[in-house]
């Protein structure tokens, strides 16, 4: 039988590999979405002004491209949630891990400056999509 310590070793590995891939599919997913959304959005702008809807050279109504802002923001906004959950789980475990360390070898202290930088920097990663794209809608007209 396993004792304490290793069952919540091997669960704190198991959860470190979930945030990892997380964060990775993440990022993936809402890249892909980013890009699909410009293609609609050219898409839908040509239409628009294909049936004469808008003047040759107008810009897509913001209404319609803040749409697409919000379905990024949305996405990045259940994966935030997502990683936060799994890191709580992650943080708990380790706070046992510590109570019940048998055999000597200790896990490295987590320093809170540096977990709330980089907690920060990855919400920063998944809203960075969203944000870029607002600024690209008035940047880049």
């Amino acid at each position: 039988m396993k004792s304490d310590e290793e069952i919540l070793r091997e669960e704190i590995r198991a959860l470190r590999e979930i945030i990892l891939k997380l964060y990775q599919w993440g990022v993936a997913f809402i890249a892909t979405l980013q890009t699909a959304i410009f293609f609609i959005r050219r898409e839908v702008l040509n239409g628009l002004i294909e049936s004469g809807r808008l003047p040759k050279g107008s810009l897509l109504p913001l209404w319609r491209y803040f749409f697409g802002t919000a379905v990024v923001f949305i996405i990045a906004l259940f994966f935030t949630t997502l990683s936060r959950a799994v890191s709580t789980r992650y943080q708990w475990y380790q706070a046992q891990l510590r109570e019940k360390i048998t055999s000597g070898v200790k896990e490295p202290e987590s320093k809170s400056g540096r977990s709330t930088r980089l907690r920060w920097m990855v919400i920063g990663i998944y809203f960075l999509f969203p944000s870029l794209d607002i600024l690209g809608r008035f940047l880049f007209r």
